[in-house]
């Protein structure tokens, strides 16, 4: 049985005002590896793409095309098997783009 986990907004976004989704760049029950970009947010006036700190599938997108969400907030569900989840770190991390 996969090991399910949410893919939360960076807290490390809480001082750039309002963040808003912009978009999935996978498909629900598509594959990522370690460092695949899986979203983008508009936060600031920047772009930020999500990065996979594991290896899994996107399981469900919660978050939509538009929607405003805040630090902390979970924005999809994936799934992964034993020793390639993220654990003892942060799920996602944050890049400029």
């Amino acid at each position: 049985m996969p090991f399910t986990y949410e893919l939360l907004v960076p807290a490390e976004l809480h001082d750039q005002g309002e963040v808003r989704f912009v978009e999935w760049l996978l498909e629900e029950i598509e594959y990522f590896e370690l460092g695949t970009p899986l979203a983008l947010l508009l936060a600031g006036g920047h772009r930020y793409e999500l990065l996979a700190q594991g290896h899994g599938l996107l399981f469900e997108q919660i978050a939509e095309r538009g929607e405003v969400v805040l630090p902390g907030d979970a924005i999809g569900l994936a799934a992964g098997e034993g020793e390639k989840n993220p654990y003892g770190r942060p799920y996602v991390i944050v890049r400029i783009v």
